[in-house]
C-alpha cells in the first residue's frame, strides 16, 4: 500500500481548512503541508461581528426566555 502525497478529508459541516471556507460534505483534497494541523488565532476567520443593535436584541431574548 503506497502512501498518497494527499489526504482526503470530509467535512461534516462548515468551517475553515487550509484557508479555505467549506459547507458540509465538501471533499477536500489537501497536500500534506496543508494537513497539518495548526492553531488558528480566535480571532481569525470568525463570523462577522454583530452589531450593537443585534446584541442589544439577543439580550432581551435572553433575558425574556431566563424568567
Amino acid at each position: 500500500m503506497s502512501k498518497s502525497p494527499e489526504a482526503q478529508i470530509y467535512i461534516a459541516r462548515g468551517s475553515w481548512v487550509a484557508g479555505q471556507r467549506t459547507t458540509p460534505g465538501d471533499e477536500l483534497r489537501l497536500t500534506p503541508e496543508q494537513a497539518r494541523y495548526e492553531p488558528v488565532d480566535a480571532k481569525q476567520k470568525t463570523a462577522p461581528r454583530r452589531s450593537k443593535s443585534d446584541e442589544k436584541a439577543a439580550d432581551k431574548v435572553g433575558d425574556a426566555t431566563e424568567k
